[in-house]
């Protein structure tokens, strides 16, 4: 993810310590556990799923994409609401928001900030996290180190906050930047009971040290 591990630490709120131990494979409490899942962006359990192998070029098509919650925390609220799994088989990508109808239903109700279509690839030299964000409310982002990332707003108008700098990008707006600080994006005007999200492609490239 582009995080070394003092960054990790804090962004996770844990001890380096603690996350060293985590590291090495001694494994960590649940609290723990859920610290870091939410820092990585990760499903919880994902933490212990085998590394996917780097190749030179990844292919997604596009049955093998889907969509999933940007806030971790309101997908589980979601599961618990709908009583879909335990929390142990909590997933960010339910099939009830593959659903565009469903989405839209969450979203313009103030019970999800966004979604996101993921198309992120895992290469040999760099971590590409890519694809589309619909965005009903404020989508934060944590720092991360050097991470080169771009933006094109396909619909609506959206304010993305850098640092102490605001950029408002209107359709066909993009955007692209070097960017280490925590950042968030969110709908330019309130998105209504007949409005579409805005909708932005992103693309953000990490490196990665050598295999």
């Amino acid at each position: 993810m582009g995080l070394s591990l003092r960054q990790l630490a804090r962004v996770a709120d844990i001890n380096a310590a603690t996350l060293v131990n985590v590291e090495k494979g001694n494994g960590c409490t649940p609290r723990i556990e859920q610290k870091l899942s939410k820092a990585l962006e990760v499903a919880h359990g994902a933490l212990w799923h085998p590394v996917p192998q780097r190749l030179r070029r990844e292919l997604n098509r596009k049955q093998d994409c889907r969509w999933l919650f940007v806030d971790q925390d309101e997908g589980k609220r979601y599961f618990e609401m709908h009583h879909l799994a335990d929390e142990a088989d909590f997933r960010r990508d339910p099939e009830e928001i593959q659903d565009e109808k469903e989405r839209l239903r969450l979203g313009r109700n103030g019970l999800s900030s966004g979604f996101l279509f993921v198309t992120s690839a895992l290469l040999t030299e760099y971590d590409i996290a890519s694809g589309l964000l619909e965005c009903y409310g404020r989508v934060h982002s944590p720092a991360r180190a050097a991470k080169i990332s771009t933006h094109y707003c396909l619909r609506g108008d959206l304010r993305l906050s850098f640092a102490e700098e605001t950029i408002v990008l209107e359709t066909g707006d993009s955007l692209a930047l070097e960017c280490r600080d925590e950042h968030w994006v969110e709908p330019l005007h309130p998105v209504g009971q007949h409005d579409l999200p805005p909708l932005m492609t992103y693309a953000a490239i990490s490196p990665l040290p050598p295999l």
